[in-house]
């Protein structure tokens, strides 16, 4: 395991959450925009319990979009592009695409926690 287990612990816990609240979006339209932004929020903390410090990653995220300037790593290009996500979910063209984008996003923190923390797929 890379990360301590207080913020694995937390990364889980987000995800959990992430994943029930996307399959109540999915099977409840009058609350799926929400719910989709919810679950794409919770999937996000994840992510970020599962590098490190939440607070930490924000504020390098914050630092490189403000900065206007050439994003070279890798993973913060990436951070960076789940944000740009999450706009697409807060202002979705419709509410399916903004399912399928959450959904997007709750698969790859899944991924990414378990990779991180050495389970198995």
């Amino acid at each position: 395991m890379i990360v301590d287990e207080y913020n694995m612990g937390w990364a889980m816990r987000c995800l959990r959450e992430a994943k029930a609240e996307l399959s109540i979006a999915k099977s409840t339209p009058s609350l799926a925009s929400n719910l989709a932004l919810e679950a794409a929020r919770k999937a996000r903390e994840a992510i970020y319990y599962s590098l490190g410090s939440p607070t930490f990653i924000r504020m390098a995220i914050e630092d490189a979009i403000s900065s206007n300037e050439t994003i070279k790593d890798p993973i913060l290009k990436f951070l960076i592009e789940i944000e740009r996500a999450m706009q697409d979910i807060a202002y979705p063209n419709n509410v399916n695409e903004a399912i399928i984008t959450a959904d997007k996003i709750v698969n790859i923190a899944s991924k990414i926690v378990k990779l991180l923390s050495g389970e198995e797929e």
